[in-house]
């Protein structure tokens, strides 16, 4: 019996651990996602990594000059 509640007890708190670090992982990751989106467009207010920020930029702002960060990139 003591021996069961042990159990139960060493579950739940392996359960509350895991929501612990799952709720962390889950921070990180959006933190990350938000680091990737590095670029903003001057335009539109726009986030992109640069490779998506430069077929944005072409397809979105065709008349305006290309933003010299992107001139070297390849799509």
């Amino acid at each position: 019996s003591e021996q069961q509640v042990i159990s139960i007890a060493s579950r739940q708190d392996y359960g509350t651990a895991l929501a612990v670090k799952k709720k962390e992982t889950a921070v990180d990751q959006k933190t990350a996602d938000k680091a990737a989106l590095a670029h903003t467009c001057p335009v539109c207010q726009v986030n992109a990594d640069l490779k998506t920020f430069k077929q944005h930029f072409e397809s979105k702002h065709p008349k305006t000059p290309m933003v010299p960060v992107l001139v070297d990139v390849q799509t």
